[in-house]
């Protein structure tokens, strides 16, 4: 998109609707969910952030693995190193 007014009118124009929704779904579940006493909002808002901790937390440490190179090939038989020294290779494991 070129200009970014227009970015920002559908922006504006998904998030009416999408906020109108939540708000909606909150009072209808407003109810059935005033039955909870505090420990089991405690429970709740436990059991949401922890898991939302982990999904970051591993996250994480995916990106920071693939970043640092942990992800790479590591040439560990004696084989292998033969076969890629045959095949022309020059990288190296980390082993070595």
């Amino acid at each position: 998109m070129r200009n970014p007014r227009t970015l920002i009118w559908i922006l504006a124009g998904l998030s009416v609707p999408l906020g109108v929704w939540v708000g909606l779904s909150l009072v209808g579940l407003w109810d059935d969910m005033a039955l909870l006493t505090w420990h089991g909002w405690l429970a709740l808002g436990l059991g949401a952030g922890l898991t939302m901790a982990l999904g970051v937390g591993l996250m994480a440490l995916v990106f920071f693995s693939a970043r640092r190179g942990y992800d790479d090939q590591v040439i560990t038989f004696e084989s292998d190193k033969r076969d890629q020294a045959t095949k022309g290779g020059t990288r190296k494991s980390r082993a070595e």
